[in-house]
């Protein structure tokens, strides 16, 4: 990608899936947005699976939504936290929404990890729908009840997030 600096072009050093996701961030970065927030109903958004038939979430079931990148390292251990949470506790769904990947690059990524067999998968073509359910960083964890309204977000990946979704994902569970 190219910038012109005083009369001549400059290179970023960027190629080919490199350039996408700089594009792909730089529009995060600048596209205006309505998010949903605590308490509001999940989004119907244009989701689809690994196959491209389209994806929705199920009513009746807890569920972790995590938006992610399989280049994203924070994403890598809030997927690993959640899945060993899921593991200890179980009562809830995870639901790992790549965004602006192809299911070829999602299905490698997935590969090397050991996930159980009931995580979901779901693509969100363009950022566009990831801004619906107001993900404006990776990763982005919003856990939605089985009413299917949003009861905890979690941006970002740092300090206390497995703790966080420990007995935020226990006191939904016991809830119901």
């Amino acid at each position: 990608m190219p910038v012109r600096r005083g009369g001549r072009a400059a290179s970023w050093g960027l190629h080919g899936d490199d350039e996408a996701m700089l594009a792909l961030l730089l529009y995060l970065a600048v596209t205006p947005v309505h998010p949903v927030g605590i308490g509001d109903q999940a989004p119907a958004a244009s989701l689809t699976d690994l196959e491209g038939k389209p994806f929705t979430l199920a009513d009746n079931q807890t569920v972790a939504m995590v938006f992610f990148a399989t280049w994203c390292e924070p994403c890598h251990a809030a997927i690993a936290d959640l899945s060993a949470i899921h593991e200890i506790q179980g009562g809830f769904r995870i639901v790992l929404t790549a965004v602006g990947e192809d299911s070829a690059k999602v299905r490698a990524f997935l590969e090397k990890r050991k996930l159980a067999a009931t995580v979901a998968v779901a693509l969100a073509p363009t950022a566009q729908v990831a801004r619906a359910w107001g993900q404006d960083r990776f990763p982005t964890t919003f856990l939605v009840d089985e009413k299917q309204t949003i009861r905890h977000i979690n941006r970002g990946y740092g300090r206390g997030f497995r703790a966080r979704m420990e007995r935020w994902l226990r006191a939904m569970t016991e809830a119901r």
